[in-house]
């Protein structure tokens, strides 16, 4: 298999996104599962919501704010071993806060596996972008991006069934063996060596776009992750505190909306690559819109029936799953020149986002309720799609037309 960056053969590049998928599934799942653990880390750690929300927002904070120096480590390190750097290290941290059990361990987890998945973003979109070309680049991103939802939602059913007999500290312990295959799979499957340069399709790329661009949808996408990550990281809490389903009935619901999830961000991807580069924007828009309404219909709880809950808990996980697939074809598309650095300015807002929302949303959820919590998480989602509009109307038609 020749180095990716060159042309690769059909297999060599479905090899390289699998394996990249796995990399980003097993990097999600450590952050995702300590969402579904909250109940029982309060239960066992005497912790608040917004405390138990705070090993999340590390997670993601540290993803976000080590994202420039993540970019600069994958192009000096190569991919491969930055990914099974990354994979390793959720391996570590995993086992360390299985064997000691307390609160400020789990902090240090979030912390240090939290840059660990900036490594693991960057260094796939590097991969994935190298070897597919625009054309197809929308279902390769999404593809890679759908196997996290898909193992998160695996995650969150298996954790209902066993939570109860195990313990939070032996799941922590199954991350970590997990953990080990996908750094094996990872020194396999990927090539030592990457471009940071997008494969070309034969046709004319847009130019490289203003800075100002790439900020502004790095803010926008900051509001859509803060926004939209409670659909991933509370939907248990949320279920098992405020509509009091049983721990097994909560994973198999929080399971099964984010597993099917993966299915319809392959489905949009797929019609979003079709559309084009110009009208992918627009669906980025629609899912963005889409996801605010679901979080202010939650904001509603108290008004509404148990199955219209659920079906716009669906709809925010399958909006929140797609857009984080197509983001990263969006960094691709907004900044073809220079991946790596475009992927850092993004991911510094999408999980500095993260960041703040787990502790934002358990802190409104402790001492206002969920309803208000879900309320600030659609304000801030309609935000987002303003400025997405600003960067489809002023930028991309432009470089589409031009």
């Amino acid at each position: 298999m020749g180095e990716v960056g060159t042309k690769e053969s059909g297999s060599g590049a479905l090899r390289v996104v699998i394996s990249s998928a796995f990399v980003i599934a097993m990097g999600a799942v450590s952050a995702n599962t300590m969402g579904y653990l909250v109940p029982d880390l309060m239960d066992d750690l005497g912790i608040s919501r917004a405390a138990a929300g705070l090993i999340t927002g590390l997670f993601f904070g540290a993803t976000g704010a080590g994202a420039f120096t993540a970019g600069w480590l994958v192009e000096r390190l190569g991919v491969r071993r930055a990914l099974v750097t990354a994979s390793l290290t959720v391996t570590v941290m995993a086992t360390s806060s299985s064997f000691i059990g307390e609160y400020w361990i789990l902090l240090f987890y979030g912390l240090f596996c939290g840059f660990a998945y900036s490594m693991a973003t960057i260094g796939t979109n590097v991969a994935v972008a190298s070897v597919v070309t625009e054309r197809r680049r929308g279902v390769a991103m999404t593809t890679k991006t759908s196997f996290a939802p898909f193992f998160s939602g695996s995650s969150a059913i298996l954790v209902g069934l066993f939570i109860d007999d195990v313990g939070w500290r032996n799941v922590l312990i199954v991350i970590a063996v997990l953990s080990v295959f996908v750094s094996l799979q990872t020194s396999i499957n990927i090539p030592k060596r990457a471009s940071t340069q997008a494969a070309k399709s034969g046709k004319r790329e847009p130019s490289a776009p203003a800075p100002k661009v790439v900020w502004v949808y790095g803010g926008s996408v900051f509001l859509s992750s803060g926004g939209g990550s409670a659909f991933f990281l509370w939907i248990v809490p949320y279920l098992k505190q405020q509509l009091e389903l049983s721990s097994r009935a909560t994973g198999f619901v929080a399971g099964g909306m984010t597993m099917s999830s993966a299915l319809g961000m392959i489905t949009i991807a797929t019609v979003s690559d079709r559309l084009g580069v110009a009208r992918r924007f627009h669906v980025i828009i629609t899912l963005t819109v889409t996801c605010g309404v679901a979080a202010l219909v939650l904001a509603a709880n108290d008004l509404l029936p148990t199955w219209v809950l659920f079906v716009f808990l669906a709809a925010g996980v399958l909006t929140v799953a797609t857009n984080s697939g197509l983001m990263h074809v969006a960094i691709v598309e907004l900044a073809p020149g220079s991946v790596a650095r475009a992927t850092g300015i993004t991911l510094t807002g999408y999980y500095l986002g993260s960041f703040v929302a787990p502790y934002a949303f358990g802190f409104m959820a402790d001492n206002l309720g969920y309803p208000a919590a879900w309320l600030a998480s659609g304000v801030a989602l309609l935000v987002a799609c303003v400025m997405l509009v600003w960067i489809q109307t002023s930028v991309v038609r432009r470089q589409t037309v031009g």
